[in-house]
């Protein structure tokens, strides 16, 4: 299925994930796609194009402390997923609108494939979605 309407943002310092990342969701039928390397990196991009992202695509690491609180805020975001997480206590206080999804590593393609599936039909009623 092809998810033109919804507006992606991959949040990661390294680029080859970033690329990798990308690169499934435009296999997944994604392409309204922006990337960037730091939090505040992000929270511009999403202030200077005046529309939010629908989804958040985010490293740990990238997210730090002072955003973890205020993440959905900051990104204008409906849907939350981050990988690479190390424990529930470090994401429990990132919050989203609509779906979450926690992942161990990088994410796979299959994972990946699941959560944007999930997307349509948490656009009807919250769903949390948590996979580690």
């Amino acid at each position: 299925m092809i998810y033109k309407h919804l507006r992606f943002l991959i949040l990661d310092d390294i680029h080859a994930h970033t690329a990798q990342i990308e690169k499934m969701l435009n296999l997944l039928g994604c392409y309204r796609i922006a990337t960037a390397t730091t939090a505040e990196e992000g929270a511009l991009l999403s202030e200077a194009c005046g529309k939010r992202f629908d989804v958040v695509i985010a490293s740990e690491r990238v997210l730090d402390l002072h955003y973890q609180n205020s993440v959905a805020e900051n990104f204008y975001i409906n849907h939350l997923f981050i990988y690479s997480c190390t424990s529930r206590e470090a994401h429990a206080k990132v919050q989203a609108r609509g779906t979450s999804c926690y992942k161990s590593g990088l994410p796979e393609f299959h994972v990946l494939e699941k959560f944007i599936a999930s997307l349509e039909v948490a656009s009807c009623s919250c769903v949390r979605y948590t996979d580690v």
